[in-house]
């Protein structure tokens, strides 16, 4: 064994709970305000990474190599974190139920579905303009402008025939 706790069963029952309670419950939005989900707060690290490291003035290698760096610590920092998360769960009683709601706040499967069901309902309800607003803004920031007409349609028709 590796790992000091229980190894995959145990891991895959909490991530199926965590995936049922995503699905009842969804996106809880006090508890975003206590405590934002994970997908956030590595955007605002990034964000600061970015501010630090990015400068134009600097050459493009120079900026390539900052920028591995800086993907390389975040992506350490979660594996980190997680581990440790997992490991003070599993060594407290009804910690399972602390690692389930964590990895629900991490997984966060409902809000990308729940919004594809409005961008759908205003497609059809208003057309291609109707779909763009709704869109916006876009998980990236940007505005729902840059979908094109022919692409929107054939997406949500797609998506539509796979339900």
């Amino acid at each position: 064994m590796l790992l000091p706790f229980p190894g995959a069963a145990e891991s895959l029952l909490v991530l199926l709970m965590a995936l049922l309670l995503d699905a009842c419950i969804g996106d809880i939005r006090w508890l975003n305000r206590l405590f934002p989900r994970p997908v956030e707060l590595l955007a605002r690290l990034a964000e600061w990474f970015d501010r630090r490291l990015n400068r134009i003035e600097r050459t493009d290698s120079t900026r390539r190599a900052r920028g591995t760096l800086t993907v390389m610590l975040l992506a350490a920092g979660a594996v980190a974190a997680g581990l440790l998360l997992a490991f003070a769960t599993r060594q407290t009683p009804g910690g399972w139920m602390v690692e389930m709601v964590l990895a629900a706040r991490c997984l966060d499967v409902r809000r990308p579905w729940a919004g594809m069901r409005q961008v759908g309902a205003a497609l059809e309800r208003g057309g291609v303009e109707a779909g763009r607003l709704a869109v916006a803004p876009s998980p990236t920031g940007r505005p729902g402008a840059w979908i094109s007409t022919a692409s929107s349609g054939r997406r949500w028709r797609a998506g539509r025939a796979a339900c």
